[in-house]
């Protein structure tokens, strides 16, 4: 897929037709290039994804989190580096994603390389595309919702606010250390009581739990990014602070979103998991078109926002629907 994407960028380009801005002429992007740049992380990202998989079922928490610190200074610091101080734009937003996923994957690949093995077998390469297929339109969707509302702001707005978004968004990714330290830890509980008596009542709790103690969390990141980046960031982009916030709010959302979904995989109706993505999606697309032009960088953290709260509310309603679990949904 990745190399699919890569060949094709330019056709892909020429198919949504945003090459350039019709109303401004002098202003025109090169997204063929944003897509080639895409296309090289998507691999690394499968691998990284795969292998954090790995240590997640192994329960080696402590390797999980180091690579995720690791991935987050890697990524801070590319995006200072190439937004900030060498003025990229989107293009250094995006190669600060990819260099660290480039770079987290590796290692990750090889904390876990010594579980893998070449075998070829029929019955699992049918039961892994039975299980993933319904789920790759999905994929494509999901990514449509953490990345586009930079290529949005890039065609409405200006270089600042690209830059704005860039370092509020890695700031709000601490509060990802988080989530991701929640999720280590519920993924193979969650799997290892799917057949006990009580097991709706631990997963109603996780989640309880999960928004209380990671709300607080929230808040605090949420405060502590004003004075944070008044010291590491030019004057310029101390104004990010206040969109910190907005993304902080989304990331609750996702980290959520993994807990809200137990029911579907559980009913292994996985398909409906690729509905809810589509949902949030065109959701998280209309807000773009409708909110950057009008609040730039404050817009596109909205959308992202809007975007999760529609994929949270789709994930409630399918999963109560396929395998009901008593969440405290609309109380909490």
């Amino acid at each position: 897929m990745s190399v699919l994407t890569w060949i094709y960028a330019g056709e892909i380009e020429s198919l949504l037709q945003i090459k350039s801005d019709p109303g401004n002429l002098s202003k025109s992007y090169d997204y063929s290039g944003y897509l080639k740049i895409l296309a090289i992380g998507m691999f690394f990202g499968m691998l990284d994804t795969n292998s954090r998989s790995l240590l997640r079922m192994k329960r080696r928490a402590l390797q999980f989190m180091l690579l995720s610190i690791t991935q987050l200074i890697i990524s801070v610091g590319l995006t200072l580096y190439l937004v900030v101080y060498l003025r990229l734009g989107i293009t250094g937003a995006l190669w600060s994603g990819v260099i660290s996923t480039i770079l987290v994957s590796i290692i990750g690949f090889l904390l876990v390389a010594n579980n893998y093995k070449l075998v070829f077998s029929t019955t699992f390469i049918y039961l892994i595309l039975a299980y993933a297929m319904p789920q790759f339109p999905g994929v494509f969707f999901n990514w449509g919702l953490y990345q586009s509302n930079r290529f949005f702001l890039n065609y409405f707005s200006t270089l600042e606010q690209q830059g704005l978004l860039a370092i509020a968004s890695q700031v709000a990714a601490v509060f990802l250390l988080f989530t991701t330290a929640f999720r280590t830890a519920y993924d193979p509980i969650a799997l290892s009581i799917m057949h006990d008596e009580n097991r709706k009542d631990i997963y109603k709790n996780f989640y309880t739990t999960y928004i209380l103690l990671l709300g607080v969390i929230a808040a605090g990141v949420a405060v502590w990014a004003k004075p944070v980046l008044l010291v590491l960031t030019p004057g310029a982009y101390h104004a990010s602070y206040s969109i910190v916030g907005i993304m902080v709010l989304g990331y609750l959302y996702v980290g959520a979103n993994n807990i809200l979904a137990t029911g579907i995989w559980l009913s292994e109706k996985v398909r409906f998991t690729s509905y809810a993505v589509i949902i949030a999606f065109t959701v998280n697309t209309i807000l773009n078109i409708w909110l950057i032009p009008i609040w730039w960088a404050w817009g596109a953290a909205i959308a992202f926002l809007g975007g999760t709260v529609a994929q949270s509310i789709a994930y409630y309603v399918f999963a109560q629907r396929l395998y009901p679990i008593p969440f405290q949904y609309f109380r909490l």
